[in-house]
């Protein structure tokens, strides 16, 4: 409420004083409200609320960064499983070709490949799983530490709204008054 009154004294002392001094320079009214304890009081509120922001953003910049470099590994990572499976499918089916150009022992070589076969599934199997499950973990903690950066910049929009009402407010007095 000081503050009010103490604003509400210098834009009236200002009024008549740019009535009187109409050929002075508007630079000393723009000082005294920069001066003053709203003034202040605005100028302090704007930097913690830059301040703010630019915190929240590097955060946001810092996990998008994160999530880039975990997306890229599990790419790799999927990128080299790829590779190695197709690698084992290849040779497998190199191995069952010159096999079965043997002639009579070829059912029974048939038979220990489809169990090798078999065998090489059931080996790779949790690899996949593990790899699915990594995955699914990683992504679900992505999720959660973006979906708190997001809380927290939507907490900052009404500090927003209530700075930028107050400076549009301070604005159009500054307007009324050198218009007088």
């Amino acid at each position: 409420m000081k503050t009010f009154v103490v604003f509400v004294i210098a834009v009236f002392t200002g009024c008549h004083a740019n009535v009187m001094w109409q050929d002075q320079p508007e630079q000393p009214t723009l000082q005294m409200i920069r001066n003053s304890e709203l003034g202040q009081e605005i100028n302090d509120r704007i930097s913690k609320s830059t301040n703010a922001i630019n915190k929240y953003t590097l955060a946001i910049q810092s996990q998008v960064t994160l999530t880039r470099d975990l997306l890229a590994k599990l790419s790799q990572e999927a990128d080299q499983l790829k590779l190695h499976l197709e690698q084992e499918m290849t040779s497998m089916q190199s191995q069952l070709k010159s096999l079965m150009e043997m002639g009579p022992q070829t059912e029974e070589l048939k038979q220990k490949l489809d169990q090798h076969f078999l065998d090489f599934q059931m080996s790779m199997s949790p690899l996949v799983q593990s790899f699915q499950s990594q995955l699914a973990q990683r992504s679900q903690e992505l999720q959660k530490n973006l979906a708190l950066y997001s809380e927290e910049l939507s907490k900052l929009d009404p500090y927003a709204q209530d700075l930028k009402a107050q400076l549009t407010a301070l604005w159009e007095s500054f307007a009324k008054n050198k218009q007088s």
